[in-house]
C-alpha cells in the first residue's frame, strides 16, 4: 500500500523576523528586486533601496509605508551618468528604543557650501546644529540631506503624572459636597481623572532623539567625505595626466619656433623681391624683427610653464584647493587664447586648439574639487 502524503503547512514567517538586519538591495523599482524589498521590509528588515528610477523608487516607497511596513531608505543612484553629475550619494539608517533614523545625503557640484533639508518636524529645532556638523566635513558642493524617522509605538507616549494641587482641591470640593448633601458616598475617582488638567501629560525628552541623529549624520557624513576622497584621488590622476599633455604642446610650440620665425623671414623677403623699388637691407631686417616681436609667444609659454608647476603644487596641499583651481584655469584660459591670436602657422594654431580642449577639460574637473 502507497502512503498518501499529507499536504504541507503553510509557514507564516513573523513581521519582526528581520527587525534587526539592514538590507541593500539593487534594481529594487522593478520585477524581482522589488519583490525582494517588498519581502524585506514586511519582516522587519531596514532595507536601503538602490536604483536609477526615482519615481519607481517613490512609487515603492508609498506603497511599502501604506501597508504599515519596515519604511525602507531609498538611494537613486545613476551609475550612467557619473561621469557627467558628479554626484555622491549615501544613505544610513540605524534602529533606536525610540525608532528608526535613516539620513539620506546627496552631493553634487557646486561653487560654495549649499545645503538643503528634509526633516520631520520633530527636528526643526536641531537645524543650526545639522549645519555645523556638515560644515565641520564639507566647504563645498550643494548637499541635500533627508532625515527619515519612523517613531516606536512606545516611544510616542509621554510620561503622566497626577496634578495633585488640582486633585486635593477636587477631593475639598467633594467632602463639602457631602456635608451640603448629608449623603456619603466614595469619591468616583476615574470621573476625577477625566476632569481637565487632572492628568498631565509630559512629552518624552527629544535630547536622546536629537543626539541620536546627530551622531548617526555625523556617521553619514564621513562616509560621504569617503566618497570624494576616493573621487578625489581619481580626479588628481586625472588632471595630472592633462598637465602632462599641455607641457607636451608647450614643448612642441617651443621647438616650432625658430622655424617658424625662419619661415616667416623668407617669406617677407620673397615678398619684398616681387616689389619694383629696392628695400634698403637695414629696413628689411627692421621690418621682420618687429614683426617677429609682433607674434612672439615665448612670455605665454613661459608662463603656461609656470602655472603648471603652480597646479601640481597646489595638488600636492591637503586645503580645500578648489578655488584656487578656479583662477588657476582662467589662466590657462588667458594664455591660450593669446596664443591663438598670435599664431601665423597651421602648427601653433593647431597646437593652440588642442591646448583649450585640454584646459576646458581640466576646468570641467576642478568644479568637482572641494
Amino acid at each position: 500500500m502507497t502512503a498518501i502524503p499529507k499536504p504541507l503547512t503553510s509557514y507564516q514567517a513573523p513581521a519582526d523576523l528581520l527587525s534587526d538586519k539592514v538590507v541593500l538591495v539593487t534594481g529594487a523599482s522593478d520585477g524581482i528586486g522589488r519583490a525582494v524589498t517588498r519581502s524585506y521590509a514586511a519582516h522587519g528588515a531596514t532595507v536601503i533601496a538602490l536604483d536609477r528610477k526615482s519615481r519607481k523608487l517613490e512609487t515603492l516607497y508609498d506603497e511599502i509605508v501604506a501597508a504599515g511596513w519596515t519604511e525602507p531608505v531609498l538611494t537613486i543612484h545613476d551609475l550612467g551618468k557619473l561621469d557627467a553629475a558628479r554626484s555622491e550619494q549615501l544613505a544610513l539608517g540605524v534602529k533606536h528604543d525610540f525608532g528608526r533614523l535613516g539620513w539620506e545625503l546627496r552631493s553634487v557640484n557646486h561653487r560654495y557650501l549649499e545645503i538643503g533639508m528634509r526633516l520631520p518636524e520633530d527636528f526643526r529645532t536641531i537645524e543650526s546644529e545639522i549645519r555645523s556638523v556638515l560644515g565641520e566635513t564639507l566647504s563645498r558642493g550643494k548637499v541635500d540631506i533627508v532625515l527619515r524617522f519612523k517613531p516606536e509605538d512606545s516611544a510616542n507616549a509621554g510620561r503622566l503624572s497626577l496634578n495633585r494641587a488640582l486633585a486635593q482641591q477636587l477631593l475639598k470640593l467633594h467632602g463639602e459636597l457631602q456635608e451640603l448633601s448629608g449623603e456619603q458616598e466614595a469619591p468616583a475617582l476615574m470621573s476625577m481623572m477625566r476632569w481637565p488638567g487632572a492628568v498631565e501629560e509630559q512629552p518624552p525628552d527629544p535630547g536622546p532623539l536629537h543626539a541620536a541623529a546627530l551622531d548617526l549624520l555625523r556617521e553619514a557624513t564621513a562616509g560621504l567625505h569617503r566618497a570624494r576622497a576616493r573621487e578625489g584621488e581619481k580626479l588628481e590622476q586625472a588632471l595630472r595626466e592633462r598637465l602632462e599633455g599641455v607641457r607636451h604642446w608647450v614643448g612642441e610650440i617651443r621647438h616650432w619656433l625658430p622655424d617658424i620665425r625662419e619661415a616667416l623671414r623668407h617669406k617677407m623677403i620673397d615678398r619684398i623681391g616681387e616689389m619694383q623699388q629696392p628695400l634698403d637691407p637695414g629696413r628689411l631686417e627692421q621690418e621682420v624683427a618687429f614683426l617677429a616681436q609682433k607674434i612672439d609667444v615665448d612670455e605665454e609659454l613661459d608662463r603656461l610653464d609656470a602655472h603648471v608647476s603652480e597646479m601640481l603644487r597646489v595638488l600636492e596641499l591637503d586645503d580645500p584647493v578648489g578655488r584656487r583651481l578656479d583662477f588657476l584655469m582662467q589662466e590657462f584660459n588667458r594664455e591660450a587664447n593669446t596664443l591663438s591670436s598670435k599664431s601665423v602657422d597651421q602648427r601653433t594654431t593647431q597646437a593652440a586648439v588642442e591646448l583649450k580642449v585640454l584646459i576646458e577639460q581640466m576646468r570641467e574637473q576642478t568644479q568637482n574639487i572641494e
